[in-house]
């Protein structure tokens, strides 16, 4: 599952459409103002820094700032965009590369747990525990289940232009990509996985062509506390605070959590 994602993040054009995106999400947005006063000068882990998108927001509140990306392609062009800031190789299952305790924030934008199958994403969220000091930050979005997944079926209409023949080349791209979704989707849904506390899912990221970790926001809360994680809280995408007892049917659900100060 992982290696399909690190070979679409490295494909051809990839990092370059990635590197479109310049600006936080509104939650992101909110997130940052809600912690800049802790987070300021402290030292900062951004996993999954893929194009940059999120360097300059997190170097404004710290010098102290290092990203890592697994994907050589997106590193390449993140090193290019930034070439003055710390940008590492490295995979979160294995961050080696960090003594215990290195970091007061760690922060994963994007989703980025949910690129890895169950057992690696445990893995992951021990890695981050380590490398993170006594009471430090984790934050970080993930894939929400009670989402409602577009179906590779669903065909999203065609678009009209006042020049035919620009109508008629675009909507052959639609029709094109729509078969292809389609084709992607009826490969990759064997490999769907469906437990009692997550599923794996192939939703419409590239095209069908991927399988996404989701989990509902009860499930992913006592997953961090089995790794030592505590004081989650939890924000939707338009940037509020969300309880445990609310119903949320948003795509992404961001968590702010700690770990706990008498964790080694």
């Amino acid at each position: 599952m992982s290696e399909v994602i690190r070979k679409a993040y490295n494909a051809p054009g990839s990092p370059e459409s990635y590197a479109r995106n310049t600006t936080l999400l509104k939650a992101e947005e909110f997130i940052l103002s809600y912690v800049e006063e802790e987070i300021r000068g402290q030292s900062i882990l951004d996993i999954g820094v893929g194009a940059g998108r999120t360097v300059p927001y997190l170097r404004n509140l710290s010098n102290d700032y290092t990203g890592i990306d697994y994907s050589e392609s997106m590193l390449r062009l993140c090193i290019a965009k930034h070439p003055d800031t710390k940008l590492l190789l490295c995979d979160a299952r294995n961050m080696d590369i960090f003594e215990d305790s290195d970091f007061d924030i760690v922060f994963c934008s994007w989703n980025m747990l949910d690129d890895v199958n169950h057992e690696d994403r445990g893995v992951v969220l021990r890695e981050i525990h380590r490398v993170l000091k006594q009471g430090g930050l984790f934050i970080f979005s993930a894939h929400n289940l009670n989402f409602k997944v577009r179906s590779a079926f669903t065909f999203r209409g065609f678009v009209y232009d006042k020049d035919p023949l620009k109508s008629l080349k675009e909507n052959a791209v639609r029709i094109k990509r729509y078969l292809a979704g389609i084709r992607n989707h009826l490969r990759n849904k064997k490999g769907e996985v469906h437990e009692s506390e997550y599923s794996i899912i192939n939703d419409p990221s590239h095209n069908y062509s991927l399988l996404t970790y989701y989990i509902k926001k009860e499930n992913q809360v006592k997953q961090l506390e089995r790794i030592g994680f505590f004081e989650t809280q939890m924000i939707d995408e338009r940037g509020s605070f969300i309880s445990m007892d609310q119903d949320c049917t948003d795509g992404w659900i961001y968590y702010i959590c700690r770990k706990r100060a008498n964790e080694i």
